[in-house]
């Protein structure tokens, strides 16, 4: 089995919170898209949203660290 390996395609860092991020220009051809987000949160509950274009399924896998 080949090694996975992961190829940057775009880093986005924020310095205030924003309602969205626009990733455009992903090259066709890949198999998988893996996104990493590291988030702050403030106060007892965590409440981070991710929606992908107009996809409100639940049909992406979390892998938490």
């Amino acid at each position: 089995m080949a090694t996975p390996t992961y190829i940057a395609l775009a880093t986005t860092t924020l310095s205030s919170a924003v309602g969205s991020v626009t990733f455009s220009s992903i090259p066709a051809g890949y198999r998988d898209l893996v996104l990493v987000a590291e988030g702050l949160t403030s106060g007892a509950t965590s409440n981070v949203r991710m929606q992908f274009n107009s996809d409100t399924g639940n049909n992406y896998s979390l892998v938490p660290s």
